[in-house]
């Protein structure tokens, strides 16, 4: 039994060399160099040399009960030490620390189990982790090759910074390959392992006879020597997810739906003619690392688009310039100048001519969809793909459940002297609505707009071929009881007509805005004033959190 310890101060170095252990004597093997990242000192502290060789990982967090070796090695016989098949196959490995929180949601949590009881948690606790050699060797071949920002779907963890978080790496490795670590579930909060700030933590005596721990000596020197009798096997343990919730069995951790849906986004880029500009934008977005795949909205329907896109993706050779134009050379590259074009890109471009020229058609669930981040774009801007990145990173970290846009599209709505609401660009005292382009928000709300809201709402948009936008903040805000989310940069825009400079365009989008609050909201506006603008990282190198907002509360009519 290796112990691989970082970050401590002597008096805890000390501490664990003065411990006992039936293999002999503990003393130090390794020392950390401060200057060395979390991520790297872990990914290099242990290469097992076989497979019955085990790591305890321990850092300046954590205070020692003198009986955690002897648990440590009691645990390791029972569950990692003997054949590693069904379910122990999954078994990443055990856990010497409680877990009483819920990272993945920023919560407090305690197991749905009964105190005692080890169960399996598929969210890897790191402190006091004794890892599996098969599966550590087969986490850091994984490491090699894995995305370097890895990314869990709808969890906080997103936030955490990828240069020095090795856990968000582990989060992603134990989530793709179904598997899950023994944790002990010590009675009234107590564990081998204690994040407390003083004195060292030692078990306490039993007294349910369920239990698995059986004390069997008296106190001595002020600590509880104990011994643990039993261990359950393996497929009898409770479950619970990667996202705290219990499961029936450790079979149903296995095969994640789209594990990666959250490290890529769809564009989804709403065009009526503009064919020329329309080639010009997806140009420009096609290589930005953050997309899977651009969807067109085409919704002329006697005008079809003046081209096809080939099945074979483009792989540039050259760095494209993000420009709207591109030289001969690089357009002939592209089979640009053909009869009938036909178009490669570097990603894949879906054109969807629509049966009906209806703004409804933005927020459609496409099939074609595989990422759970959409960007919702028009084709007469070009965001700076940093800009556009940091939008992305908001939602990714904490604001997936927001609609995340820019300061630029903020607008906003006040009640006039009759109790009406009226629309507005006025965002001096706040943002409430996000006009849709470079708008970032989660799949699930295209579902929503189209087969949740009333189709009434629909319709309504459909006969004044305005205020889509306007329902779907309506529709997020309320889902969120919250604000939007504001980035603090810009975009350039491509001067062009378009559905805004139409007579008593900003009069239909406040009557509509009235209406569907009266109507559909039962006079209760949800929409909130966003006061707070992002930027950037914090010191740590974390995105905003939700808990950074400054949202100004509804109001009624």
């Amino acid at each position: 039994m290796h112990v691989r310890a970082f970050f401590l101060e002597q008096t805890q170095i000390d501490y664990i060399e003065s411990l006992q252990s039936q293999h002999g004597p503990i003393k130090r093997v390794f020392d950390h160099d401060r200057n060395v990242s979390r991520r790297d000192f872990m990914m290099a502290a242990w290469i097992p040399e076989t497979d019955s060789q085990f790591a305890i990982f321990l850092d300046c967090h954590t205070l020692l009960s003198v009986n955690f070796l002897e648990y440590a090695e009691q645990t390791v016989s029972a569950y990692l030490a003997k054949k590693r098949s069904g379910a122990a196959s999954k078994v990443f490995g055990i856990s010497l620390h409680n877990a009483r929180f819920d990272s993945v949601h920023g919560v407090p949590w305690n197991p749905p189990i009964l105190p005692n009881s080890p169960y399996l948690l598929q969210f890897p606790q790191t402190h006091g982790m004794i890892a599996d050699p098969i599966r550590w060797n087969e986490f850091r071949e994984w490491y090699l090759t894995a995305n370097r920002n890895p990314l869990l779907p709808n969890s906080r963890t997103n936030r955490w910074n990828t240069e020095t978080s090795f856990d968000k790496h582990l989060i992603k490795f134990i989530y793709v390959h179904g598997l899950a670590m023994v944790c002990s579930n010590f009675r009234s909060g107590k564990s081998l392992i204690s994040q407390q700030e003083e004195g060292l933590v030692s078990l306490g005596p039993s007294t349910r006879n369920n239990a698995v721990l059986l004390n069997i000596d008296t106190k001595k020197n002020n600590q509880t020597r104990i011994f643990f009798h039993k261990f359950p096997a393996i497929n009898q343990l409770s479950v619970v997810n990667m996202y705290f919730q219990p499961v029936k069995s450790i079979q149903d951790l296995q095969n994640p739906v789209n594990p990666g849906s959250f490290e890529k986004c769809t564009l989804l880029l709403s065009t009526y003619d503009r064919f020329e500009t329309l080639l010009d934008r997806i140009y420009h977005y096609e290589l930005f690392p953050h997309l899977d795949r651009i969807i067109v909205v085409w919704n002329h329907q006697t005008v079809k688009p003046h081209f096809t896109v080939s099945k074979k993706l483009f792989v540039p050779t050259i760095k494209f310039p993000t420009s709207k134009k591109r030289n001969e050379d690089t357009a002939m590259t592209r089979g640009f100048w053909r009869k009938i074009p036909e178009y490669q890109f570097s990603i894949p471009i879906h054109v969807l001519p629509q049966s009906k020229n209806s703004l409804n058609n933005r927020y459609f669930p496409y099939p074609q969809i595989q990422t759970d981040c959409m960007i919702s774009m028009d084709d007469d801007f070009d965001y700076p793909y940093e800009h556009l990145a940091y939008g992305v990173s908001l939602f990714q970290g904490d604001f997936f459940n927001h609609a995340v846009g820019f300061k630029h599209m903020g607008r906003s709505h006040k009640r006039k002297a009759d109790g009406t609401l009226q629309y507005s660009t006025n965002i001096e005292n706040g943002t409430s609505i996000l006009l849709p382009t470079g708008l970032v928000f989660h799949r699930k709300y295209l579902s929503m707009y189209t087969s949740a809201l009333p189709q009434q709402i629909r319709n309504l948009v459909d006969s004044v071929m305005n205020g889509e936008d306007i329902v779907f903040n309506l529709m997020v805000s309320n889902a969120t009881q919250s604000c939007p989310a504001v980035v603090n940069l810009t975009a350039p825009g491509i001067q062009m007509p378009g559905l805004w400079n139409k007579p008593k365009h900003f009069e239909t989008r406040s009557q509509c805005l009235d209406q569907v609050v009266k109507e559909f909201f039962g006079g209760v506006n949800p929409l909130r004033f966003s006061k707070r603008y992002f930027q950037g990282v914090d010191g740590f190198g974390m995105t905003p959190a939700v808990e950074d907002l400054e949202c100004i509360p509804l109001f009624k009519i």
